[in-house]
């Protein structure tokens, strides 16, 4: 149900324009509104209008601190954010009643903020990033220790040359490459020790006067991994080794996990702040913002704004209290004609999820019909009418209840809600066409030798079932061109409405020909053969030659419901094949784990198709009769998404 809503006009003295709207914006009563003129300025007063521009730019430095903010949220906080929600709510009582209040100071604050937060992460994060760069040379020092044992022992009988171990990417082609052009490049002869790391790395220590010539070619192959070199190699290699791969890697490790406690440090004393700064601002931005809708005169101001009928105490009783004669207030009934009519909807719970659906055309004009309330019927029926299986239908729920509990977003969960409510009116068709995985019962009830007749038999029964479903669609179309005449007299659209009128004449023409025929025998043909050709000519005089259209759209609306019977006898045939292969041995032993994935194959047609099709005749074929979209979200002043880090 869309609630009805109200125009209102609030008037007061400009000097009290902050104090008004804080209060309409605190209490998030109307949506602001566009006036149908253009903004009035008095240019002559110089104060006036330098307060103007004074929010302006108020309002583009706010927009730029509400984006640092956010970036700062997301590159910093968010994404290094490795706290439980509990521990995240004990931080939350942090004190945050010392941020200013003044602007200039409210804006040097949060600068100082994002500046600090920002310097010490980028710090420790730099840090730590140099840290793990010498921690990976030195666990392949670690792991291939007893490999480098041999090398670092004719090193150390080398005192006297400059030495580098460099840690290269293994390439055997390259090594001879390599070596002869260090040779070729350096003035003095290098002398080159190599030696196996692992299956990718090996070891490259060059000894000379001058190693300018070794650091040149490496580079150049881009194939060095890491370089270094050791104090001193007069002590012991074994002792050297140890205090490489524990000492120091040990005092390196301390310091990344003390750099990592700090950075939760930042989060944990921050965040809260951080959060409570972007709503702040994000308040802020909706005063400024409200400027660019408000009519100014050299004395005056006037706010112009929709409200639901649910706040008409509001501005009736409540704002004269807390403004007293500050403010003038009108308000008046809106015109449905009025495009710019924002839509506030009450939705009862147990048909809220098929707002997914009916929302793909938009949201519903305002004073026109809501259709989520066909959506929520018809959707379950159509999809019933071709499933129709009980077995099935008990599968999708489960299903749909397992998925619900285990999945965390909200329009998978809504979906799933969907799917429980369908599958509880296919269970019902079931039961009418007395299939459980298919003709299961009737199998079960011949072994027991007692006859089993459904209440329809859809499987025999094929000529019944596509009348059953031509009629049932019928009724549908006319109840769509139904709504359309409704909607066409709520919205006051003439052309909508005669269309409408005629297309619904042409229909109970047509349908009470068919009746007569069928079973009056009044010769009432002739007569509403006239009607028919009345009501087409009409439609013509309405839409011009696509009024000759009309009449074939309405016919193809109809026999596009027969999918429902031919999807229908497609799931039921298929069940019944697989019911073949497992229970009569048709494939012998093979059929049984055949059929079971053929019952699989139907399970999952039934999921895709029906959906499809069900989605397809609801808003083609139904709706479009009727259904008038681009309707816009009551969204109230002052309303804010407090969750904007946390979502």
């Amino acid at each position: 149900m869309i609630i009805p809503m109200y125009q209102v006009s609030i008037t007061g003295l400009r000097d009290d324009f902050l104090q008004i709207t804080k209060v309409l914006h605190d209490n998030q009563v109307f949506q602001v509104g566009k006036f149908k003129h253009s903004l009035v300025l008095d240019l002559e007063n110089k104060s006036f209008y330098s307060s103007f521009n004074e929010i302006l730019n108020l309002q583009n430095e706010l927009s730029i601190l509400k984006t640092s903010l956010e970036n700062l949220s997301n590159n910093i906080l968010k994404t290094n954010l490795e706290l439980t929600k509990e521990k995240m709510k004990k931080t939350s009582s942090l004190a945050i009643d010392d941020i200013p209040t003044s602007e200039k100071q409210f804006k040097n604050y949060i600068n100082y903020k994002i500046r600090e937060i920002s310097e010490n992460y980028q710090r420790y994060q730099e840090r730590i990033v140099e840290l793990n760069k010498i921690l990976d040379v030195h666990s392949l020092y670690k792991d291939y220790s007893s490999n480098l044992e041999p090398l670092l022992k004719k090193l150390s009988k080398n005192t006297t040359l400059q030495y580098t171990f460099f840690i290269l990417e293994k390439s055997e082609l390259l090594i001879e490459q390599l070596m002869n052009e260090i040779n070729e490049e350096s003035k003095n002869p290098v002398e080159i020790y190599l030696n196996t790391m692992s299956e990718k790395y090996l070891v490259l220590v060059a000894l000379a006067h001058d190693l300018s010539a070794v650091y040149k070619v490496v580079e150049q192959h881009k194939i060095m991994v890491s370089e270094t070199n050791f104090d001193t190699l007069e002590r012991p290699v074994k002792r050297m080794i140890i205090e490489i791969n524990f000492e120091r890697t040990k005092q390196m490790e301390i310091e990344v996990l003390e750099l990592q406690s700090k950075i939760k440090n930042i989060i944990l004393e921050n965040k809260p702040v951080v959060d409570k700064l972007i709503q702040i601002v994000n308040e802020k931005l909706s005063l400024t913002e409200l400027i660019n809708h408000v009519k100014l005169t050299k004395y005056t101001f006037m706010i112009f704004g929709y409200f639901p009928e649910t706040k008409m105490n509001f501005f009736q009783d409540d704002l004269k209290i807390i403004l007293g004669e500050k403010v003038s207030i009108f308000i008046d009934k809106v015109d449905s004609r009025d495009e710019n009519v924002p839509i506030l909807r009450k939705i009862p719970r147990i048909i809220k999820p098929f707002a997914l659906f009916s929302d793909l055309l938009g949201k519903p004009k305002y004073g026109s019909y809501d259709a989520i309330f066909m959506i929520a019927f018809f959707w379950p029926l159509f999809w019933g009418f071709m499933v129709g299986d009980v077995g099935y239908a008990l599968t999708i729920i489960i299903l749909a209840i397992i998925i619900h509990k285990k999945m965390k977003n909200e329009s998978i969960k809504q979906l799933t809600l969907i799917l429980v409510y369908t599958g509880f009116i296919t269970a019902i068709f079931g039961v009418i066409y007395g299939e459980f995985f298919g003709d299961i019962p009737s199998r079960v009830f011949k072994i027991i030798n007692f006859d089993f007749y459904p209440l329809f038999d859809r499987s025999v029964s094929i000529i019944e079932y596509l009348v059953i479903t031509l009629v049932f669609a019928y009724f549908i179309i006319v109840l769509s061109i139904s709504l359309g005449l409704i909607n066409g007299i709520m919205v006051h659209d003439p052309h909508m409405t005669k269309i409408s009128l005629s297309t619904l004449i042409m229909l109970i023409a047509i349908g009470l020909s068919v009746i007569d025929v069928i079973f009056l025998h009044l010769q009432l043909l002739y007569l509403m053969m006239i009607i028919l050709l009345l009501s087409i000519l009409s439609m013509i005089q309405f839409e011009g030659i696509a009024g000759v259209i009309q009449p074939l759209e309405i016919l193809t609306n109809i026999l596009s419901f027969a999918r429902l019977m031919a999807i229908g006898l497609v799931g039921i045939i298929i069940a019944n094949i697989a019911n073949m292969f497992i229970f009569d041995g048709t494939l012998g032993v093979i059929g049984i784990p055949f059929g079971f994935a053929l019952h699989v194959l139907n399970f999952v047609i039934i999921i895709i198709s029906p959906s499809i099709q069900a989605l397809r005749l609801n808003m083609y074929e139904f709706m479009s009769h009727f259904y008038l979209g681009g309707g816009i979200e009551y969204k109230p002043f002052g309303y804010i998404d407090t969750q904007i880090i946390n979502q």
